[in-house]
């Protein structure tokens, strides 16, 4: 969603709930008008799953409590934004989303940058929304465990794509993970 159609949205009758997927500090320097806040590290995932990768998954019940501290429903439209255009974080959200059924999910094409370079208003106070009570379940078909993962790339069944860039996928430069490198038998 552009910058100018997201503005309409948020002034309309029933705007979408807008989650802001940056840094706090980032967040309380000046977001989109009525934007919520999200933590990559605690809300969309569960750092105290050793050996689960980056960012595993939080518990479903974890991650429903934390629609309804949001305010969100299935039935209410959301919009994710980060300061990486959408690649990373807001990304993530949406997939999230996706993963519990919900359809009416977007993220902002060029994220917060894109909105402050288009001159649209910002804030720095943050609202709280009335709380739901929401209660999601990921769809376990969408999702795949490592070993199940080894084996369907064995067997030549899948394809899996690594959307990082090159450098990263070749292992030349590794600016977040223990180890530089490719899951084996992924292609870039």
């Amino acid at each position: 969603m552009q910058s100018t159609e997201l503005l309409k949205r948020i002034k309309s009758k029933t705007p979408p709930a807008v989650i802001d997927v940056r840094t706090g500090f980032e967040f309380k320097a000046g977001h989109i008008p009525g934007a919520i806040h999200a933590e990559l590290d605690s809300d969309l995932s569960d750092l105290g799953k050793a050996g689960q990768g980056r960012h595993p998954l939080p518990d479903e019940a974890v991650f429903s409590d934390v629609l309804s501290r949001w305010g969100w429903r299935p039935d209410r439209p959301l919009i994710a934004y980060d300061d990486a255009g959408g690649a990373l974080a807001a990304s993530r959200l949406w997939w999230m989303l996706r993963l519990v059924g919900a359809q009416a999910v977007g993220v902002l094409d060029g994220g917060w940058s894109a909105w402050k370079a288009s001159g649209l208003p910002t804030e720095n106070s943050q609202q709280v929304p009335a709380r739901t009570r929401v209660s999601v379940a990921y769809d376990r078909q969408q999702l795949v465990g490592y070993e199940a993962l080894q084996a369907e790339l064995a067997a030549g069944s899948i394809c899996l794509l690594d959307a990082r860039g090159g450098p990263r996928f070749r292992g030349e430069v590794e600016p977040l993970d223990r180890v530089a490198g490719h899951v084996p038998g992924a292609r870039n």
